[in-house]
């Protein structure tokens, strides 16, 4: 109902199957991992959808002070239907593959139980690339392929897109439920509209961006109401 982007109107989609696993080891050891599998489909004709994920979390406990998590996952969906332009007052909807990859990894070091180092990293990067014919969403819910209309219509839809964010966070609890946290984040992103393009391309070429780089640091102090309403009272 909220895809067409456009009050009344709605796009139908079909029997929908999908199945997943998971496992998952014992956190407790000093070695131990995650790992999912996930897989969907949609029961609909002249059209072959597919959508499939996999995840994969390893992670070392060095000792009760230092852990280090890295995270992988990969997906990708085939033939997937979604709005990308109006033209005039036609809803125009793409049929394209999605690839997307993350990447991250996480360390924290525990000095004592109110002091504690926490480094993140995080490479995000995702391609859609749609066929050069596209809909026309009708009255029904239903897609037209048979309207003359072609990506030479529209703006290019593709997509490719590809972040990097660093986090390097302190943490000092001074006082019960109170906080200080200092925190340098540094960020790179890219985005353009070559939907081909490759993984390792996109990584290059984000690395040519600029970057940006923020330090903040920030107090949570907890006032215990009963204490206050005490001093008041006094």
């Amino acid at each position: 109902y909220f895809d067409p982007r456009v009050d009344g109107r709605y796009f139908i989609t079909e029997d929908r199957l999908s199945t997943s696993t998971f496992i998952s080891t014992n956190y407790n050891k000093k070695y131990a991992i995650d790992v999912s599998l996930d897989y969907e489909t949609l029961f609909e004709d002249e059209r072959s959808y597919h959508n499939v994920s996999v995840d994969v979390e390893p992670r070392i406990r060095f000792n009760e002070n230092f852990i280090v998590i890295y995270s992988f996952s990969w997906n990708q969906e085939l033939r997937e239907r979604r709005w990308i332009d109006f033209i005039g007052d036609d809803i125009i909807y793409g049929q394209g593959d999605q690839i997307t990859i993350e990447n991250s990894i996480s360390a924290s070091y525990n000095f004592n139980a109110l002091n504690s180092l926490t480094l993140s990293f995080r490479n995000y990067w995702s391609a859609v690339q749609y066929e050069n014919d596209v809909f026309e969403l009708q009255e029904n819910g239903r897609l037209n392929r048979n309207n003359n209309y072609t990506k030479n219509n529209i703006d290019d839809p593709d997509v490719n897109f590809s972040t990097w964010n660093l986090n390097l966070t302190y943490s000092w609890q001074f006082a019960p439920g109170s906080f200080l946290t200092a925190q340098y984040r540094n960020r790179i992103f890219n985005f353009n509209a070559d939907g081909a393009q490759s993984f390792g391309s996109s990584l290059n070429d984000m690395f040519n961006e600029p970057n940006g780089n923020t330090f903040s640091l920030r107090m949570v102090y907890f006032i215990d109401y009963n204490d206050l309403k005490n001093v008041f009272k006094s």
